[in-house]
């Protein structure tokens, strides 16, 4: 369970630098799903929300990364993306490249991308 106890520790350097944040994280349960690429958030039919992590990709992340890619889901919590309801796939894909472009401008690890 390496990738558990790394996931954790970001975690908790997050809560460190913002409580808010660690906050939010509070809330989500941790799932682990080798079909996720790194991290993705979900929900489950009785409205919990689930942060579903890749053991074996986050393994490989800098602590520093990972933290990042942490904020970034939690960001689209804060910002309720998940209300936007796309009309279709076409729609879906500039939708989703506009909300990660509107959080990774704050998360300088992601600004890049």
């Amino acid at each position: 369970m390496k990738g558990e106890k790394i996931l954790r520790k970001a975690l908790l350097n997050i809560g460190k630098e913002s409580p808010f944040y660690y906050y939010v994280l509070l809330g989500v349960k941790l799932v682990p799903s080798k079909n996720t690429r790194n991290l993705k958030l979900s929900f489950s039919t009785t409205g919990d929300v689930m942060l579903l992590y890749n053991p074996e990709a986050i393994e490989k992340k800098p602590l520093r990364m990972l933290q990042a890619l942490l904020i970034h889901e939690v960001m689209h919590i804060v910002l309720q993306h998940f209300r936007i309801k796309p009309k279709d796939e076409r729609d879906r894909k500039i939708w989703d490249l506009a909300m990660d472009a509107a959080i990774n401008q704050y998360i300088p690890e992601l600004a890049a991308f």
